[in-house]
């Protein structure tokens, strides 16, 4: 009776600090990074520039209608990475794989759009 409770409470401390593992690894790999973003938004046409993934949940990017730079934010859970644009303006959320990050976005109007990332450097 104690044998199964004892394995599955071990599975599960091995689970927790697995994913916290590949967590930490994933934020080392994202932190100083430099990726090309591009998508078309709705009725627009398509863009691309680079986004930089700074320490602390903190970016910065070069995107050309951008005039509020510092309220940019980016947030990650295992290989799932969320970037929050112009204080939540727009949300873009993605799934690494190597050097691509691919998702989707929404903006407050809850228009949505597909979106990549190709890493620079």
């Amino acid at each position: 009776m104690f044998r199964p409770l004892l394995f599955a409470s071990l599975l599960t401390i091995l689970l927790f600090f697995e994913s916290r593992e590949l967590k930490a690894q994933t934020l080392v790999e994202l932190e100083g990074t430099t990726w090309v973003i591009s998508y078309k938004l709705p009725g627009a046409k398509k863009i691309s520039y680079e986004i930089t993934f700074l320490d602390s949940g903190n970016m910065k990017h070069k995107h050309p209608d951008d005039f509020t730079p510092t309220n940019d934010h980016w947030v990650i859970l295992e290989k799932t990475m969320t970037m929050y644009i112009n204080d939540s303006s727009a949300t873009f959320a993605g799934t690494i794989n190597g050097g691509k990050i691919t998702g989707t976005a929404v903006n407050r109007k809850g228009e949505t759009w597909k979106w990549t990332a190709v890493r620079k450097r």
